[in-house]
């Protein structure tokens, strides 16, 4: 190979291969550069048309769960999310509408936002639903399993046609529409409650109502933290929360084996005046 040891030589070499290249170079820029004037002409032109464009405003959603179905006041209303009118080739259209919906405190996940050309959207969303409800200040709140609060403030009648029971004297403040609970009482309502349907025993008397206002021992220590109120209004003496570490409390499935024991002798706990299930053996009061 000769070796270049003039500069002219290199000079020359550049130029050479500059030659031979540039024209490709500068045609395949010059097509790219078309092409995106030309996708810019197209956009502009789709976005300006009227046969493309989804009236946010008609997007208002109402829904009627089943849990609903025996309660007056039982449709479920989500507002649009503008009254404008946004053109489906918008980038930004998906992720506004989603974020909208995500929002609305009755809105647990939004499952997914679809465009349908030319102009609409499918939105499918999954509701929260009511676990129970909680009294405070004498009114009444929904709320779901992860202890967030449903919008909607009602009075005990029209509450209690859902077929929920009650989790009073909370003594934690109330939050916003879509905000948790903060406090150590409803979140214990709600896992004996729960407890309480998954072993069966909604079938087995009328739960009413789980009083919290103990939780903790802030009232008195000695006695149970937790009362639920059943069939004839018997109170149940729970024993300390389903979340309590404390050595010496029984298991949550000891104390329902209790309370089964004391149903299977005394159906809906028929002629008694207390039920207590937080010892080893359950005890009960007779009226």
């Amino acid at each position: 190979m000769k070796i270049l040891d003039t500069v002219s030589d290199i000079v020359k070499l550049f130029f050479g291969f500059l030659y031979k290249h540039a024209v490709p170079i500068l045609a395949v820029g010059t097509f790219a550069m078309l092409m995106l004037l030309v996708h810019k002409k197209a956009y502009d032109y789709l976005i300006s048309t009227e046969e493309f464009n989804i009236n946010l405003g008609t997007m208002k959603l109402s829904v009627q769960p089943d849990w609903a179905s025996a309660w007056y006041n039982s449709t479920i209303e989500l507002p649009p999310p503008s009254e404008e009118e946004i053109c489906i080739f918008n980038k930004d259209i998906v992720e506004t509408v989603a974020k909208h919906y995500e929002a609305n405190p009755w809105v647990e996940k939004v499952d997914c936002v679809e465009k349908v050309f030319p102009d609409k959207l499918r939105v499918r969303l999954t509701l929260r639903k009511p676990v129970a409800v909680v009294e405070k200040s004498g009114w009444y709140y929904l709320v779901d399993a992860e202890e967030t609060r449903l919008p909607g403030q009602y009075a005990q009648e029209e509450t209690f046609q859902i077929g929920l029971s009650a989790i009073v004297r909370v003594n934690e403040p109330l939050p916003e529409p879509g905000q948790k609970w903060t406090g150590d009482g409803v979140k214990s309502g709600i896992a004996v409650l729960q407890a309480l349907k998954d072993n069966g025993f909604n079938e087995m008397l009328k739960i009413y109502a789980v009083d919290v206002e103990n939780i903790g021992g802030k009232m008195n220590p000695l006695q149970s933290e937790i009362v639920v109120w059943a069939d004839n209004m018997v109170p149940v003496m729970w024993g300390k929360s389903p979340y309590s570490t404390k050595f010496g409390e029984l298991s949550v499935d000891k104390k329902l084996e209790n309370l089964k024991a004391v149903l299977s002798a005394r159906p809906r706990l028929e002629g008694l005046r207390c039920v207590k299930i937080q010892f080893e053996r359950p005890y009960v009061t007779l009226k």
